[in-house]
């Protein structure tokens, strides 16, 4: 039961026991003389939900159930988890994973599946990814399965949200250390957007994904490099390919409107992010239309226009975008030097000496530091009484330096 007290002109507080919110609402509506109000109760997402109040909070929803996500849609104002902060500056040695999938689970966890499946068998085949570019698992994700130490690190909810944990808190932390964002388009994620926005809007997952991803991807510490739709409609009666064309009809019908309650919860998400005040407001003003219009705006895949197998094609073309961004961070002098003193000491020596073209090869080849080892043959260096060595390492016999010193001259 919740305890409501109604402070009534001239009157005196009076307190009532209901068992619903709903009810609540109700003895608030029916309360004319009623200028302020406020419910005091273990429940504090409801404090703001009497009507007339400056902020009413959101309706209560279970349409994640509904939807078949395995967790309801957090459509009513319940705080927001500490655990969600601005994450470090990434690098490439920080906690991360090389993609998040981002899917309506009711209509679209059969072909999620199966697409993990395939991303990670083929980054322990042909597709690696290069070394030093793994970074450490995030701690709080569950742990791999034995074997899979140098596959892609893929953010599925069903295999990486822990039990017993905020799975909010869990996804925006896999989203916020990724480097890939993978949208399925598909009939069923499309259609669980066409109510969003009027009498019966809510804290669509889906949506929240997109709009929390389209944002990320231009703070300035963040490691999301791309973002790459799929984009098919599931067999049909009749046909012989796996997967139908997506229909894009379906985009016409989408609410020329904001989805309040979806870009609130956003806002309060992208606040403990670190976001300015001027994106909050720039997002919160977005319509569900335009977010989609947003996401296309990135290059994707057709599975139905990729040949007999499509999964298999997109995997692929998922581990090469990994692979890309892996290696331009690797190849960018800044966050080359991992903010690690020794590294920020590898691109001064390399500044001050008109040698930073050098710096995409060292660090490839994991040069953080300026220590005689990185740079010579270790211990069992040969040294002439100069002090100068005259054995390169393999790392800088690499940039082509020979015997007689590295890149042809003497190295201290």
């Amino acid at each position: 039961t919740m305890e409501v007290h109604a402070c009534a002109q001239g009157g005196e507080p009076v307190s009532v026991s209901m068992n619903t919110h709903a009810h609540i609402r109700e003895l608030m509506r029916a309360s004319g003389e009623a200028n302020q109000a406020f419910v005091s109760m273990n429940h504090p997402y409801l404090a703001d939900s009497i009507p007339g109040t400056p902020m009413e909070a959101p309706e209560f929803s279970t349409d994640g159930n509904e939807q078949g996500d395995p967790h309801p849609s957090a459509s009513f104002a319940i705080p927001i988890s500490d655990e969600i902060a601005p994450p470090p500056t990434f690098s490439l040695r920080s906690e991360l994973f090389h993609m998040f999938l981002s899917y309506r689970v009711r209509s679209d966890a059969d072909v999620v599946a199966r697409l993990y499946e395939l991303v990670v068998s083929e980054s322990l085949k042909d597709k690696r990814i290069p070394p030093g570019g793994h970074g450490r698992w995030p701690g709080f994700a569950e742990e791999p399965p034995k074997g899979f130490g140098k596959a892609a690190k893929v953010f599925w909810d069903k295999k990486c949200l822990q039990d017993g944990k905020d799975w909010e808190a869990g996804f925006v932390r896999g989203l916020t250390c990724s480097m890939v964002f993978v949208p399925l388009f598909s009939r069923g994620a499309i259609e669980g957007l066409l109510s969003l926005g009027g009498a019966q809007d809510r804290v669509d997952n889906v949506l929240l994904e997109w709009l929390l991803a389209l944002e990320w991807l231009k703070s300035p510490t963040s490691g999301l490099k791309s973002i790459y739709p799929i984009f098919f409609d599931k067999k049909q009666d009749g046909l012989e390919e796996p997967f139908a064309d997506f229909p894009w009809e379906t985009l016409a019908s989408l609410p020329q409107l904001p989805s309040a309650k979806t870009n609130r919860r956003a806002a309060e998400i992208l606040r403990k992010l670190g976001g300015t005040e001027e994106q909050i407001m720039r997002m919160q003003a977005l319509s569900v239309r335009q977010v989609v219009d947003q996401m296309l705006k990135n290059q994707g895949i057709k599975l139905a226009l990729v040949g007999p197998e499509p999964l298999s094609t997109a995997a692929s073309r998922m581990l090469n975008i990994v692979i890309r961004d892996v290696s331009s961070v690797q190849c960018s002098p800044d966050i080359y030097a991992f903010t690690r003193s020794g590294g920020c000491e590898v691109i001064s020596f390399l500044k001050t000496r008109g040698l930073m073209s050098l710096a995409p090869t060292l660090a490839r080849h994991g040069i953080t530091s300026l220590r005689s080892s990185h740079f010579c043959g270790g211990r069992s260096a040969r040294r002439n009484g100069d002090g100068w060595c005259r054995r390169p390492s393999r790392a800088l016999r690499a940039l082509g330096g020979g015997g007689g010193g590295c890149f042809g001259e003497r190295v201290p």
